[in-house]
């Protein structure tokens, strides 16, 4: 528990630093500004004129608890007022058994942090197999440099990450960025697109590590950098991620891992996928709705001069929903609309030209829908997903094809919620 380690830290024994003077435990109380969970606590420290966070940082690490600054600095009196004499550090304290992100000695992992993310009831610690598990707050800790490459806002905002993807595994290699790393990288890609296509959550900004733990040491990230080029579509509420989503998210995971397998004979649907992925780094509600349709024509197949015709009747084999026929059309006619850089289409005319913005803006966010959806049955059914290997997609169709379960259009497009941009 906290208080056996709360003992090692108090006076007498005074935390010595290379700096003059001497940092020593003022007072050890429950943080409650912050919701940090109760292996948390906060500990003061005081020294005259100046504070030196970092040698704090080693003597607390020294002592076997890991660290982050809640508080940089602010200047005190005994009043509690600015005074420039003194300097007062917060820190932020924790046991590493009760960490659940501490890896076993020599490992690697791959995380992708988030925050702001719109989640809730996720435990501090959900593991989904032997490799993928979720946390809500970082797995390690930034270094000086780390911080200065990717800038003091993105720094701060990983500090307060509140869902965390990490895919790890045992090495022979730690320290080593390699094929083992980037394999984990894509392991952790595929569970957060398996959320996507469940529902898009808000977040801001995204950090991925590749990482490593060399024997006792503490992890470090090998490489760090940004993503931020993955947008919620403008007019939906956000998704709110649980433990379910997450469950549900995880078992597409091995029919990914499957459909991008080296020799397998599925290039139609990994040019789908990354077609979809392509319509999620666009802000325009065109854009996603074309990538949204070229991606489902990456299962569709659709033939040329047919693809209106042929697209509704295939939309109604995988999903269900009010004048889904006549959705269908829309969608595919506003594709044709976005893919010739035409003028509006004469047989969307009933629109009237006040009322396009959110037209569009509505048939783009179904358009994800139904692309995420299809996607979803394909990889989470092995006998569906077989059906669309390259040499079998034809025979598929000409048959008329069928699915597992129809999408209630209706129901998932509760979600959007127009509002008029100036």
């Amino acid at each position: 528990m906290f208080s056996s380690t709360y003992e090692a830290l108090k006076p007498p024994d005074p935390l010595k630093t290379p700096g003059p003077g001497t940092f020593q435990v003022q007072r050890t109380l429950e943080f409650r500004g912050v919701n940090v969970g109760p292996a948390y606590r906060e500990t003061e420290f005081r020294q005259k004129n100046r504070t030196y966070n970092p040698q704090i940082k080693r003597a607390l690490r020294s002592k076997g608890l890991r660290t982050r600054d809640l508080v940089v600095w602010c200047c005190l009196n005994s009043a509690g007022l600015p005074r420039r004499s003194y300097t007062r550090s917060y820190i932020m304290a924790s046991h590493p058994e009760s960490a659940p992100f501490l890896f076993p000695p020599d490992t690697k992992f791959a995380a992708i942090h988030l925050t702001h993310c719109s989640c809730t009831g996720l435990p501090a610690r959900l593991s989904l197999d032997d490799k993928l598990f979720v946390t809500t707050s970082p797995v390690l800790e930034l270094t000086e440099m780390d911080r200065s490459r990717i800038g003091r806002d993105y720094a701060e905002a990983f500090d307060k990450s509140n869902m965390v993807i990490v895919a790890a595994r045992p090495s022979s290699t730690p320290g080593i960025l390699d094929q083992e790393s980037l394999d984990l990288e894509a392991v952790a890609y595929m569970l957060l697109y398996s959320i996507f296509m469940i529902g898009f959550p808000n977040f801001w900004p995204g950090v991925l590590t590749l990482g490593s733990r060399s024997g006792s040491g503490a992890a470090w990230a090998n490489r760090i950098a940004l993503i931020n080029d993955l947008y919620r579509h403008g007019d939906a509420i956000p998704y709110r991620i649980t433990v379910e989503t997450l469950r549900q998210a995880h078992q597409t995971v091995p029919g990914l891992e499957s459909v991008f397998r080296k020799g397998e004979d599925f290039v139609r649907v990994r040019r789908g996928m990354n077609a979809m992925i392509d319509g999620w780094k666009q802000r325009s509600v065109l854009g996603r709705l074309h990538a949204s349709v070229q991606a489902l024509d990456g299962l569709m197949k659709l033939e040329k001069g047919e693809g209106e015709s042929q697209f509704a009747a295939r939309v109604a084999l995988i999903a269900q929903g009010t004048r889904l026929h006549e959705t269908a059309i829309e969608i595919y006619r506003l594709r044709s609309f976005q893919e010739h850089l035409s003028d509006w289409p004469p047989e969307l005319a009933y629109v009237k030209p006040n009322d396009r913005p959110r037209f569009v803006s509505h048939r783009s966010f179904q358009a994800e829908i139904l692309a995420g959806a299809a996607y979803r049955a394909v990889l989470l059914d092995p006998m569906l997903r077989h059906n669309f290997r390259d040499s079998s997609l034809d025979a598929f169709w000409a048959g008329g094809g069928w699915w597992t379960a129809k999408t209630d259009l209706d129901a998932e497009t509760a979600r959007f919620h127009y509002s008029a941009q100036e």
